[in-house]
């Protein structure tokens, strides 16, 4: 997919969890599900596309860039574990 995000590990993540600059919850990964989903405010979330390499994972919306995780203007966190 070519807006597909990617981030890149130094071991395999098993789980990942992303918010935003406001601390507000955004997503969740969870190896090796190929669907997951992310939330914007006020909404039940849209289905996020994933696919997981053995040190990396890339997703993508199906929806919006919000829901998508790549909203511009917005700084992402994450966290995680492997």
């Amino acid at each position: 997919q070519q807006d597909a995000k990617i981030l890149y590990f130094d071991f395999t993540p098993r789980l990942i969890f992303i918010w935003d600059e406001s601390g507000q919850a955004r997503g969740w990964m969870l190896n090796p599900s190929v669907r997951s989903y992310g939330f914007t405010s006020g909404s039940s979330g849209g289905l996020i596309i994933v696919s997981w390499g053995n040190t990396d994972v890339a997703w993508y919306s199906t929806n919006n860039a919000s829901q998508g995780l790549n909203q511009s203007g917005t700084t992402y966190n994450y966290v995680a574990i492997g």
